[in-house]
């Protein structure tokens, strides 16, 4: 679970998931608060992090998401080719956590 730092709420959180691949997550502001959830999901190839796929949840779906269950959008999946892997995630809202 990924909380934002009340000093810090736009500073981007990491988390290793499996073998060479990072969540990034960060708050944006779009207006005079964060309400834009930024993740990107990154790769090590041996020498950096690369960005793979980039997802913005805006006001609209993160309301959305918190009237629902939670879920911000589909499962979806990432194909390392030099591990012959692939990453399967899904992220979802704690009622926790603003």
């Amino acid at each position: 679970m990924f909380v934002p730092d009340p000093d810090e709420p736009y500073a981007a959180a990491t988390r290793e998931v499996g073998q060479r691949f990072r969540l990034k997550v960060s708050w944006a502001s779009v207006h005079a608060r964060a309400d834009t959830l930024v993740i990107d999901v990154q790769y090590w190839d041996g020498s950096q992090y690369i960005t793979m796929q980039h997802s913005t949840y805006g006001p609209d779906i993160l309301a959305a998401a918190r009237a629902a269950n939670g879920t911000l959008g589909p499962e979806q999946w990432l194909y390392s080719p030099d591990l012959g892997r692939a990453l399967r995630y899904q992220c979802q809202l704690s009622r926790a956590t603003p």
